[in-house]
This record gives C-alpha cells, sequence and structure tokens, in this order.
C-alpha cells in the first residue's frame, strides 16, 4: 500500500480549475506537489498561476515523473474532456473525477473505449454553495469524506494511490459499490438541493419583500444551498433523473403521510413521526 505521495515521484494534472479542482489545487501545491492545470475560463487558470496553486498548463507536464490526472468538471463535460485528452488518460498512473453523478461518467467511459485500469470514480463530501476559483480553499477537503469507487478492470495499486491522494488532501476514506452510488446520492444530496430549490421557489411565488419574510435561522440554514452553483446542478438533475425521480417518490410518500396526521389532528401521530426522525439525524448525522 502507498501510504504517502511523494513530490520528487509525481505530478497533479487538474481539468477544470472551480470550487472543486481550485481546492485540490491549493492544497497539493501546499504541500509542494508540481500542479499543472486547464480550464475554459481563462481568469480561473490566471488566478491559480498568480496564486502559485499551478505551475503551468497541461501542456508542461514533466514525463519523467507519474501523474495524477484528476477530473473535475460538469458530469456532461466529461466525454469532450477525455476524448481530448486521450494520451493523459492513457499516460497517467491514475485518472480520476469528482463528478456528483457516475453512471454517465461510466458510460463515457464505455462508449469511447477507453484506459480503465488505472481509473477510479471519486466523490469528495465537500463544497459549499459558494462556486468558483475565488472560492477554493486549501482546507476544504479536511475532515471530509470521500466515497472511492472502482470500475470492473480498475487496479488495486490505482486504488490505493487514489486513497493516498484524498489522505494528502486531508479527507477520510469509505468505498462504495458504483452501483449504488447514484441512488443513495440522489436522497442524501441532490433530493435536499431539490427541496431547497423548491421551497425558495415556492416563497418567490408569494412575492413577498425582503422585509417581510419573517423567519428565524432556519430558513436561511435549511435553504442555504438554493445559492448553489445554477448550471452543475441544473447537469446533476439532467443525469440522474430516474434516480431523483424514485427520491422525489420517497419523498412525497412520507410528506403525504405527515400531511394527514396534521389535517386529522393526530397528536400521537405528529409527535412520533417528529421524534423518530430527530432520533435518527441525532444519531446518524
Amino acid at each position: 500500500m502507498q501510504d504517502q505521495l511523494k513530490s520528487e515521484d509525481v505530478q497533479f494534472g487538474i481539468i477544470g480549475l472551480g470550487l472543486i479542482g481550485g481546492s485540490i489545487a491549493k492544497s497539493l501545491s501546499a504541500n509542494k506537489f508540481e500542479v499543472f492545470a486547464e480550464d475554459s475560463n481563462q481568469s480561473y487558470f490566471d488566478a491559480a498561476i498568480k496564486d502559485s496553486a499551478i505551475v503551468g498548463s497541461l501542456d508542461e507536464i514533466n514525463t519523467s515523473k507519474d501523474l495524477i490526472l484528476i477530473i473535475c468538471v460538469p458530469v456532461s463535460a466529461h466525454e469532450s474532456v477525455f476524448l481530448k485528452h486521450l494520451n493523459l488518460l492513457n499516460e497517467a498512473k491514475l485518472v480520476t473525477d469528482c463528478s456528483s453523478v457516475k453512471n454517465s461518467v461510466l458510460n463515457y467511459l464505455n462508449k469511447n473505449g477507453l484506459k480503465r485500469d488505472n481509473y477510479v470514480f471519486s466523490h469528495p463530501m465537500a463544497g459549499s454553495e459558494k462556486s468558483g476559483y475565488l472560492n477554493s480553499n486549501e482546507k476544504l477537503f479536511e475532515d471530509k469524506t470521500c466515497i472511492l469507487m472502482t470500475g470492473e478492470e480498475t487496479q488495486e495499486s490505482s486504488l490505493r494511490l487514489c486513497e493516498s491522494l484524498w489522505r494528502t488532501l486531508g479527507s477520510k476514506i469509505s468505498l462504495l459499490d458504483l452501483k449504488d452510488h447514484d441512488s443513495l446520492l440522489a436522497l442524501t444530496s441532490h433530493l435536499p438541493h431539490l427541496i431547497s430549490f423548491s421551497l425558495i421557489s415556492t416563497l418567490a411565488e408569494l412575492k413577498l419583500e425582503s422585509n417581510k419574510i419573517f423567519s428565524g435561522g432556519g430558513l436561511k440554514d435549511f435553504t442555504r444551498i438554493a445559492s448553489s452553483d445554477v448550471k452543475m446542478w441544473k447537469d446533476i438533475f439532467s443525469n440522474n433523473s430516474e434516480n431523483i425521480s424514485d427520491a422525489i417518490d420517497k419523498f412525497i410518500e412520507k410528506i403525504t403521510l405527515f400531511k394527514n396526521y396534521i389535517l386529522e389532528k393526530d397528536s400521537e401521530s405528529i409527535e412520533n413521526f417528529i421524534e423518530n426522525a430527530k432520533n435518527f439525524r441525532d444519531k446518524n448525522l
């Protein structure tokens, strides 16, 4: 097992310098690694150079060192990235992505017959409602969980290398079966965002002035994620539609049950419903 990455042996290529890619670059450079990058937004690339988060573009990668390639782009952009950087994907010791939907990424790999023995699927459970390189933070991944998944052809050495990468970034590692990722995240991540967007949309339809939205901290806390990146979440909802639809159905069942308890003034059932929810949250989150 490779427990520690060494700067003299390995270098990094990052495609996408938004919140996640920029935070990875800052953390790795702070740990004295050489980081090369690419982003369609030139201002992100220029800012990363200015911050010394990266040392140059992907064209400047040093062929004498092992390469770890990290893809941090929206789900729907993966195929074009794969096709553009075929040589890097084939040459890299490890390739990993940070997307929130994995089946689409797997389909792009399969569709184009790409090398997969060096590929590990990553999902760092870290982020913010803020987006872009300017909001990136070298400590974003510290003490956060990163989910790792392998394909049928993934080599054990690639998985170990990926574990070392995320530990270097300060993350805790959790392994998950690839086939379970999208349905699980539909419930634990995608549905909460959808509910937050929907609640704010409901309030918006009331056309209340800002000083007429009377609330304590609960509303702000609950709807903070409604300020998340619009294009990223459009992409996630589009690429995980069936699993999210199933999650919505499960939620509707529960909220309909709770609604009926309220309409029936069934105080005991209302109390039990709330208490069960509270106990589960207190124990697990």
